[in-house]
């Protein structure tokens, strides 16, 4: 017996919550901006800034790669910094990634940053969900998103991008009240930012702890949990699914599921069956292809895919199809397509889930 068709926005729903599905919903993260030359000719008038705080430019990016793959989901464009930038910490996106004109290294840092309202300052995020939400009409999911507390931490204590984080790793150590403080701020309003969004029409947020791989899981906990969790907690009284993502999942797996997530999106250095048969039958997985997957020819993609696939029995149910991070530029158009039709063309089984037996 096979689950009925269902529009995109109704399966992601349903898989979110491990619910029946006919197939699992597909999106990708990043899966608007520089690897598609739609975007590349857009940036020739807009500045990266102006594409987030422009509400209609920021819905011509969203909406490309539906139009051009048919995602399930759009996920609106933005950045999780912008937060950051309502916060006094003037920013720049340079080629090198983003910087801050100063960092947070001392409570005199601290004490210059301002306390913004979410609905004035981020006003603009609203305002594109909305358009977007209009465009995708009611059959298709719409995500907005937000960083952990101790993501944005660590680009404020950095003043920027980083491989290490070495100065954000450091004042954990040399300087924790000072952290705590930081993110007893963030928080708030990474709260407000996200109910927002769903506010302005969101089907459900997805939460980047971004760099959890380089700070000790003892840190995840300690600086990032007890933040985190009250995030979810506000967000669940909405009803609205929780993704959460860190690269380095695996390693904090147990301490993600104490956030109560609906869903866990899981990076690419464990199987996705791993992932499924770890979490518990409510859970749903996201993920978890290796981006660099995308780079080799078409049929090599398919391939890959259907093996993973065929590592879950074809069962659909809990899943969410998705890379284990963002689309990287100079990814092939071509192949992107084709990730995305090999999750609807695949012969997915719609009935005899593990998450409709237990």
């Amino acid at each position: 017996m096979n689950a009925p068709a269902l529009d995109s926005r109704r399966r992601f729903l349903n898989a979110c919550r491990a619910q029946p599905v006919d197939r699992p919903p597909v999106w990708l993260m990043r899966q608007a901006g520089r690897y598609m030359a739609a975007y590349q000719k857009l940036r020739q008038r807009y500045s990266f800034m102006d594409l987030c705080k422009i509400p209609e430019a920021a819905l011509e990016v969203t909406m490309q790669p539906i139009h051009a793959f048919g995602m399930d989901a759009a996920i609106i464009f933005s950045d999780i910094l912008m937060p950051l930038e309502a916060m006094g910490l003037p920013l720049q996106f340079t080629e090198a990634g983003p910087r801050f004109e100063w960092a947070v290294k001392d409570s005199s840092d601290l004490s210059r940053l301002r306390v913004p309202d979410a609905g004035k300052d981020l006003g603009y995020v609203a305002q594109a969900m909305r358009l977007v939400r209009k465009e995708l009409g009611e059959e298709k999911a719409l995500l907005g998103f937000a960083g952990s507390p101790m993501t944005l931490f660590a680009y404020a204590a950095e003043g920027g991008s980083s491989h290490h984080f070495n100065r954000a790793r450091a004042m954990m150590y040399s300087n924790p009240d000072l952290v705590h403080a930081l993110l007893d701020r963030l928080t708030p309003l990474i709260t407000d930012h996200l109910l927002m969004q769903i506010e302005a029409g969101a089907d459900a947020v997805q939460i980047f702890s971004s760099h959890a791989d380089l700070f000790p899981v003892e840190h995840y906990r300690r600086f990032n949990l007890p933040y985190l969790n009250a995030i979810v907690e506000a967000v669940a009284k909405t009803g609205k699914p929780v993704i959460l993502f860190a690269r380095g999942t695996w390693s904090l797996l147990e301490s993600m599921l104490e956030s109560r997530p609906q869903a866990v999106s899981a990076d690419w250095r464990v199987g996705l069956a791993e992932y499924r048969a770890a979490l518990p039958a409510s859970v749903a997985v996201q993920g978890n292809f290796d981006p660099a997957m995308l780079f080799a020819a078409p049929f090599r993609v398919r391939e890959e895919m259907t093996r993973a696939f065929n590592s879950l029995d074809g069962d659909p149910h809990g899943l969410i199809i998705n890379l284990g991070h963002g689309v990287l530029p100079g990814t092939p158009e071509e192949n992107v397509a084709e990730f995305v039709r090999a999750v609807k063309e695949y012969p997915w089984k719609a009935a005899g889930s593990r998450h409709e037996t237990v």
